[in-house]
């Protein structure tokens, strides 16, 4: 079931990251700004919504650190669609927090004890 939260965290942090890079580059146009705050709006409720069953089955300290891997996914969308810089120095440090997310999740399946 962690899997599933935490897709859906990833899903939802990514569109979020999204909706802000295609805000920012529409400042001109009010329709598309109030259209992605609404949107945003929507995307922070349900993370909100899911945190609170995250937080109450799961470690913080495990559940948490998952999310790191919105960092590689953040990298590799913006150098793919965006045309952002590409560096060998970036993706170094995005193959180190994919390591570093792998050893959380191997570290076990903590869910929290008393629920």
């Amino acid at each position: 079931m962690i899997a599933v939260f935490i897709a859906l965290l990833l899903v939802l942090n990514l569109a979020s990251a999204l909706a802000i890079k295609i805000m920012g580059g529409h400042l001109d146009s009010t329709a598309v700004v109030f259209g992605m705050l609404a949107a945003l709006m929507g995307v922070y409720a349900a993370r909100a919504l899911i945190w609170l069953l995250v937080g109450k089955r799961y470690q913080l300290s495990y559940a948490y650190p998952l999310l790191s891997i919105n960092y590689p996914i953040a990298f590799f969308v913006g150098v793919c669609c965006f045309g952002e810089h590409f560096s060998y120095v970036c993706l170094a440090g995005t193959l180190t927090i994919t390591a570093g997310v792998a050893c959380v999740a191997s570290s076990g399946y903590r869910e929290e004890r008393g629920v």
